[in-house]
């Protein structure tokens, strides 16, 4: 969910989400044009938590994260696949 469509859910303006989240209202407009892409990480951690506590949301519904982890290795090997029985009958045909 972007944040504008949560502010309004929250029938907040743009001044009244910014002062209840300490955030100057530019701010504000700017996550809402960016959608967050390239403002949110210039902001503290605790001024995303207190958006999100203002509009009752979790922080990840305002601003998804991509996973801080990199994908884990499989550590078992792939299993080979199992012989198609189809197959096997058309061969002995």
């Amino acid at each position: 969910m972007e944040l504008k469509i949560a502010r309004r859910i929250a029938r907040l303006s743009k001044h009244e989400l910014a002062q209840r989240a300490g955030i100057d209202v530019e701010t504000i407009t700017r996550l809402e044009t960016t959608g967050g892409r390239d403002t949110v990480g210039e902001l503290p951690y605790r001024s995303v938590v207190h958006l999100a506590q203002v509009l009752g949301v979790p922080p990840t519904t305002i601003f998804p994260v991509a996973p801080l982890l990199p994908p884990l290795p499989r550590l078992i090997p792939d299993a080979p696949l199992p012989s198609d029985p189809e197959e096997e009958s058309d061969a002995d045909v």
